[in-house]
């Protein structure tokens, strides 16, 4: 199976694996926003349910009979809906939401440190190419002007008592000895440069390596961990179904309980003043009485 640390060469290679495990740490970090939102919607509205079955419970506390009982049925569903939502939502916050931004905060950390060493290792590769570029084109320069004393210096030799002197001799064989003892120099330095080139681009190498290495374990277990945290998102969310039916379940029970019939008796029973009795208004007339 392949991995990071063979996979991301090139010019941009590392850049590219910078990107892809800071795409995937921005992913969690908004999925955890994304989740923290959903915990607060489902806090919110288990606290908007709950005064919702205050008001139900308290419309029916002086009413009477089945139907009455059912809505305080009802209101004691509310409130037991409302508390499955603040548990949903503190489950979501505690299990899932907190450890997101734990996960995320510390591979951020580590992601930092291990791109500082890289990014470090490659600034000092790219001073020491720079370097060894121009310790090579002084070693070039050195030597061209090398063999071109030479070959004037065997020109004038040849062509001594005729155009040159021995003085012209002997000053361009001064120039020369110091010309080939600047190529000396120049070459020196050129493979000194290379020496210390070659050795910074292999501590960049293994860096890249390092750091692909750790990258790989990073994203692995970033990835291990939000397979599990969508296990328990799933759980949540999961246990609120069949809940909800046996509340559901519940209600319709008490429903089927009621007796509209028996309500109006309950009602007679309870606030009835009894029965109508009837008295005629006759008519009453005055009468006097003479003794």
């Amino acid at each position: 199976m392949e991995s990071f640390k063979d996979s991301f060469w090139g010019p941009n290679g590392f850049e590219e694996l910078r990107k892809l495990v800071k795409q995937g740490g921005d992913f969690s970090k908004e999925i955890a926003c994304i989740l923290h939102e959903r915990s607060e919607l489902e806090s919110h509205y288990a606290k908007n349910l709950n005064k919702l079955a205050s008001k139900v419970s308290k419309a029916t506390r002086d009413a009477l009979g089945t139907t009455a009982q059912t809505w305080q049925e009802i209101a004691s569903a509310m409130e037991y809906e409302a508390e499955l939502h603040r548990c949903l939502a503190s489950g979501l916050e505690e299990d899932v939401v907190k450890s997101l931004k734990l996960l995320f905060d510390g591979q951020h950390k580590i992601r930092k440190q291990v791109e500082l060493i890289v990014d470090r290792t490659s600034k000092s590769l790219t001073d020491h190419h720079n370097e060894k570029a121009k310790a090579q084109k002084q070693s070039y320069s050195c030597t061209k002007e090398n063999e071109r004393l030479k070959e004037q210096s065997l020109e004038s030799r040849s062509s001594k008592g005729k155009l040159v002197t021995d003085k012209d001799i002997n000053k361009l064989e001064n120039k020369r000895k110091k010309a080939e003892e600047a190529m000396i120099k120049a070459d020196l330095e050129y493979y000194t440069s290379c020496v210390k080139a070659e050795r910074v681009r292999q501590e960049w190498e293994s860096a890249i390596y390092q750091a692909s290495t750790q990258f790989q374990q990073l994203e692995e277990k970033r990835l291990a961990h939000m397979q599990e945290l969508v296990q328990k998102y799933a759980n949540h969310i999961s246990v609120l179904g069949p809940k909800m039916i046996q509340s559901c379940d519940k209600l319709n029970e008490a429903v089927s309980k009621i007796d509209v019939e028996g309500d109006i008796q309950v009602a007679i029973k309870s606030k009835g003043t009894g029965p109508n009795y009837s008295e005629q208004f006759l008519p009453d007339f005055y009468v006097c009485i003479l003794a």
